[in-house]
């Protein structure tokens, strides 16, 4: 049970970002960023969600310890209050996509989006790889993966993607906050022999254990900054990544603290284009961490290294020499067991080498060919924000797997942002704005903003 005092700061911290949501949120949708993007990254984050909190609110689990000491959750609970409302996020994405069809048919031709196509790529080739290696090819959570992918096609693109994205992330944080409260037996774990948090527990809040919890909200932070206007969105901030740090997350505190510094020193605006020093830092800390990356799981040495992680990244190697060109597939780590590693595991702890061991070379070059469209798309003006956008994922795959394309899970969310923030600006530039002038004798004159030479007389 918390302490009385411990339980007053975090429903203090719930009541403050609370306040601070319905203020920015209702700025945010007289300003017209609320739309049907940010509904679908919104629903869309809770729909996969929906099964954990349906646990934490019955009081019923049933778990098993991970090879990291982490709780992992075997069946989600049924519960009809929270079926209904999952069926309810499902008939808000389909009526959601089925509206951006309607649009993108009347709207005339759209451009192709590259990020999309070379994602459904590398969803393929797993696809491929899981039935070459006897896996099932085909599943629920995998054919999901791919419709939503395809949605990107049609969907608008800006603000909005940041907003959804951010107010998932922020609710994530009430809703984690509220449940110290109501369910603290849930909500609170015991400290492990390898970490703590800063209250002296572990905080998972509504999700399955404190690694879930933390690294949700760390992708989502940039989002907050960058999808809010005004003041709110520091407030916000701040509030989003206090609570990873409650967490006791090792790798969401990292990934938090540089995005934070990020955030803090290169300011990043959604409208604003950047100077040219302020993109350059951001490439040094994206690279930085992509090399750290992909280097750290050949230069650890230590099987205990990384809490057991050096062991399971040897293993990963070992066995990859048998497929390096295809990888595994989907799932393919419930085989590991022979090698004493728990078939629960749902990655090898790296975005990079979870890449190579499900897809192959061939996977890896298309993740990467994923991130570098992602940037190329955004242009000069929002190449700063594309960057501080993936740098929070970037430092989560050092010792995490944020981002999976062989099948829909709880952090989908932020890779659809970052691909539906990731096309050229000139998507959704509508109508040129008219700037009026009043001349005597002859009524209000209006040019265009593009420089149009004849002006129109009204």
């Amino acid at each position: 049970m918390l302490e009385p005092g411990t339980t007053a700061i975090i429903l203090s911290g719930t009541a403050v970002g609370t306040l601070f949501l319905i203020v920015a949120l209702r700025a945010s949708v007289r300003a017209g960023d609320w739309n049907t993007t940010a509904v679908f990254i919104f629903a869309l984050g809770w729909l996969m969600n929906i099964p954990v909190l349906a646990i934490v609110w019955s009081g019923n689990a049933s778990f098993v310890t991970g090879p990291f000491g982490n709780k992992i959750l075997l069946e989600p609970v049924a519960n009809p209050y929270f079926t209904a409302l999952r069926w309810a996020l499902v008939a808000v994405i389909l009526l959601t996509v089925t509206l951006s069809f309607l649009r993108g048919a009347t709207g005339g031709r759209r451009r192709v989006r590259h990020v999309t196509i070379v994602a459904l790529l590398l969803h393929i080739v797993i696809t491929f790889s899981t039935g070459l290696n006897n896996g099932q090819m085909f599943s629920a959570t995998q054919m999901s993966l791919a419709v939503v992918l395809a949605v990107c096609i049609v969907l608008p693109v800006g603000r909005g993607a940041h907003l959804g994205a951010g107010v998932f992330g922020i609710t994530l944080a009430i809703l984690s906050g509220l449940a110290a409260a109501v369910r603290p037996a849930w909500a609170v774990v015991p400290c492990r022999a390898d970490k703590c948090g800063p209250l002296g527990f572990l905080f998972r809040g509504v999700l399955g254990h404190e690694n879930a919890l933390g690294i949700t909200l760390s992708v989502a932070l940039p989002y907050v900054y960058l999808g809010f206007r005004g003041k709110a969105r520091f407030v916000l901030s701040l509030y989003v990544a206090g609570m990873v740090v409650l967490t006791g997350s090792r790798t969401a505190v990292i990934a938090v603290a540089v995005t934070l510094l990020a955030l803090a020193i290169l300011r990043p605006r959604v409208d604003t284009p950047a100077d040219w020093w302020r993109i350059r830092v951001a490439w040094v800390v994206a690279v930085a961490g992509l090399v750290i990356g992909f280097v750290l799981p050949m230069m650890s040495s230590d099987s205990h290294g990384y809490t057991g992680r050096v062991y399971l990244w040897a293993a990963t190697y070992k066995k990859m020499d048998s497929a390096p060109f295809l990888g595994f597939g989907r799932g393919a780590l419930s085989g590991f067991s022979q090698q004493h590693l728990n078939p629960l595991m749902y990655s090898v702890h790296n975005q990079f080498l979870d890449m190579r061991f499900a897809a192959g070379w061939i996977g890896f070059f298309l993740f990467l060919g994923i991130l570098a469209v992602m940037i190329r798309n955004s242009g000069r003006g929002q190449r700063l924000v594309m960057l501080t956008v993936l740098i929070a994922p970037i430092y989560i795959g050092i010792t995490e797997r944020p981002w999976s394309l062989a099948e829909l899970d709880g952090m989908t969310f932020s890779l659809l942002a970052a691909m539906l923030c990731a096309v050229e600006a000139s998507e959704e530039k509508g109508p040129p704005s008219t700037v009026c002038s009043t001349r005597r004798g002859e009524g209000a004159v209006c040019t265009a903003s593009t420089g149009s030479p004849s002006p129109t007389r009204i």
